[in-house]
């Protein structure tokens, strides 16, 4: 076995046994790559040394990668980002612009505070600004960037500019980035443009787009259109097949949406629920629970309990409490009793089912309330003829 090989391992097998002691036992490895290196440096950062691994980085001569940054700047800078900001990581000087940027659109997009998405945006277009001649993929990363950081206005504002100042003219990939801040925007009538724009030219051909305009057209509330742009795909996936699904079932066009489900040729979780939350916000909870225990017969894995959520509101629109609480048990079973939706949810259920002891139970359980839980809980109170508690309940929520 190569000498670096056993050196990672047996830092590895140190993290495991020893939290303490990492930067001692690396001292013992003689010959460090760039995977040993960043072993080290977020072995140290994972557990509470953030300034030694600053300092370790900084003495890191080596030619990070893609992958071994991707690991590193997270760790250094999410859990730490008080003592410096992403591009002053000293490891990060070994790598190109355009890998940073990545970096930071794929990690940053995680962070569910505006305020932090913000201000990593600023370090990734700081650092795009520096950027010299700029190409097509350096474009397209950035666009992505504000995309997933919910600034799609900020896409089109940029492509204006590769247009007038850089004079480059868009490639697939672009489209779809523009593509998909339409969709975000639910700019119809821009992304009609674009699409006029794509089908002229050279990259009519190209999936990407096209996957990108089902979806657009889907969630515009165009299904129709989407349906002849999905019949034009070459290589239609299961994201394509769903958003067509969505499309329809979105504006109760429950039938087609069916149609399409039973055509689609491989289904994965959310192939099922996107109909079934559809169909509970449209109204139509029987047709949610049908496909609901069509889902459970194919013995698919429910990942997140959004679905579970809907169908307990489902069960509180038809005043169905055993059914809503035959949905608890599966919530209870799958582990997602803790989550806000189901909580939610339940308050809901049960003020709509005239039980508001097992609604205030809930309510007076949570960890954390949320505006929805307080609103849910005030309504319910006072809809059943405890006003002056619903009233005590409402100051004590401001």
């Amino acid at each position: 076995m190569p000498p670096t090989t056993i050196g990672r391992q047996y830092i590895s097998l140190t993290f495991e046994l020893a939290k303490l002691g990492l930067r001692e036992e690396f001292g013992s490895v003689r010959i460090r790559d760039v995977v040993s290196w960043t072993s080290i440096i977020v072995g140290l950062a994972q557990h509470g040394r953030a300034n030694e691994a600053l300092s370790l980085s900084q003495s890191a001569k080596i030619n990070a990668n893609i992958t071994s940054l991707s690991f590193v700047t997270p760790k250094l800078y999410d859990k730490y980002n008080k003592l410096c900001s992403p591009q002053k990581l000293p490891i990060l000087q070994f790598a190109p612009k355009i890998q940073i940027i990545t970096i930071l659109s794929t990690n940053y997009r995680k962070n569910t505070s505006k305020a932090p998405i913000k201000s990593h945006m600023k370090d990734a277009v700081k650092l795009f600004d520096e950027m010299s001649g700029r190409d097509l993929a350096s474009w397209a990363s950035i666009f992505t960037a504000h995309n997933q950081a919910n600034l799609p206005w900020q896409t089109h504002f940029l492509f204006s500019h590769m247009r007038s100042r850089e004079s480059l003219q868009p490639d697939h990939f672009i489209f779809a980035c523009l593509v998909k801040a339409c969709t975000c925007l639910s700019a119809s009538k821009l992304g009609l443009q674009l699409h006029a724009q794509f089908v002229l030219s050279r990259f009519s051909d190209e999936d990407v787009v096209k996957s990108s305009l089902v979806d657009f057209y889907a969630k515009c509330g165009l299904p129709d259109q989407a349906r002849k742009v999905f019949h034009s795909i070459v290589s239609k996936n299961v994201v394509s097949w769903t958003s067509l699904v969505y499309g329809y079932a979105r504006i109760e066009r429950k039938n087609k949406a069916l149609e399409h489900l039973d055509d689609m040729p491989l289904k994965n979780v959310h192939s099922w629920t996107t109909p079934i939350s559809c169909f509970v916000q449209g109204g139509h909870c029987t047709d949610s629970f049908k496909l609901f225990n069509e889902l459970r017969r194919e013995d698919i894995d429910i990942e997140e309990p959004f679905v579970l959520s809907s169908l307990i509101v489902g069960s509180s629109s038809l005043a169905m409490l055993e059914l809503g609480k035959q949905v608890l048990k599966l919530v209870i079973v799958l582990g997602y009793e803790s989550s806000s939706y189901i909580s939610n949810a339940l308050i809901d259920m049960y003020d709509k089912c005239s039980d508001v002891l097992s609604a205030e139970k809930i309510f007076g359980s949570l960890r954390r309330r949320d505006v929805v839980s307080w609103t849910f809980t005030i309504v319910g109170l006072a809809q059943h003829g405890r006003e002056i508690e619903a009233l005590s309940l409402c100051t004590d929520g401001s």
